[in-house]
């Protein structure tokens, strides 16, 4: 059996087998053996994938991977509740539970939202070594991680 490729504007718009180029109008490519799917381009003589879509989602469990252990503890430590803190240092504790509690509901976090960005940010000086928030935000989702 034969694949071929119906060709759209420079775009496969739909891959079918057949033992012959299909009868339907348009321009069918033979592309049996090549892996070729919808979205790919042709040139005219090559098929190329289409460029993946930038990923800023990565998932919740992830996210909280990309933090050290020790990272973790001191995250968890920082957003406990203390009555005899003051007004300032609850608000801030109460801030980090907020932002835990978000994102796992949510399921995953958007590194590239300002919100995240700023909030990851903040966490240095205190939870965070300076430079980790650029490793934790900065580092490319793999597909493992993507949410």
């Amino acid at each position: 059996m034969k694949r071929f490729a119906l060709i759209q504007s420079g775009r496969v718009a739909n891959v079918v087998e057949r033992a012959s180029v299909p009868e339907v109008p348009g321009e069918w490519v033979d592309c049996t053996g090549e892996h070729v799917g919808p979205g790919f381009r042709w040139d005219g003589s090559t098929f190329t994938e289409p460029p993946k879509p930038a990923v800023h989602n990565i998932s919740t469990a992830a996210f909280w991977d990309r933090f050290t252990n020790a990272e973790l503890v001191d995250y968890d430590v920082a957003m406990q509740h203390d009555p005899s803190a003051s007004n300032a240092q609850q608000k801030a504790a109460a801030r980090l539970r907020i932002f835990r509690r978000e994102a796992s509901d949510a399921g995953f976090v958007n590194l590239t939202k300002n919100r995240v960005v700023s909030f990851v940010q903040g966490l240095e000086g205190g939870v965070l070594q300076a430079g980790r928030a650029a490793a934790i935000l900065g580092a490319a989702i793999t597909d493992d991680e993507v949410a």
